[in-house]
């Protein structure tokens, strides 16, 4: 009798602590929803400057913003700033003079740039999901100077 009392309890304990840790194991694949902002951020307080490639010797000067729908968003972008920012120079110093003439060509380096900015949210596995990186929602250029 009595070691059925204790191999009953130690039943219980052992069937508690087993629960507890399956609790545990549900609550971290759960996230936490995201907190929506709406905000624009500057990609850089100095404008990108940067040789632009083709005949002649050709500069471009741009400031750069990034519209962020999460703070999730806004946090990650900031912390990895720095190597957004040199993607994003590589990415304007590979282009012509002659291309960023032209309206369309600019519209396709925007779209280029909120790319890049993604895949970096996503290799450091901050937004690494298609739907996670909708929060980092566009790229816009609020100044474009070309010499």
């Amino acid at each position: 009798m009595l070691i059925d009392r204790v191999q009953y309890r130690y039943g219980l304990i052992l069937g508690l602590l087993l629960s507890l840790c399956s609790l545990t194991v549900v609550a971290e694949d759960e996230e936490e929803p995201p907190v929506p902002i709406s905000e624009y951020m500057v990609l850089s307080k100095e404008p990108f400057k940067v040789n632009l490639s083709g005949k002649g010797e050709h500069v471009m000067v741009l400031h750069a913003q990034v519209y962020l729908i999460t703070q999730r968003a806004k946090d990650g972008v900031k912390l990895h700033l720095p190597k957004i920012q040199n993607d994003v120079l590589e990415l304007l110093g590979e282009q012509s003079f002659k291309n960023m003439k032209k309206t369309k060509h600019k519209k396709k380096l925007r779209k280029k740039v909120l790319k890049l900015i993604r895949k970096v949210m996503a290799d450091r596995e901050i937004l690494d999901k298609p739907a996670k990186q909708e929060e980092i929602a566009e790229v816009i250029f609020t100044q474009v100077l070309l010499q």
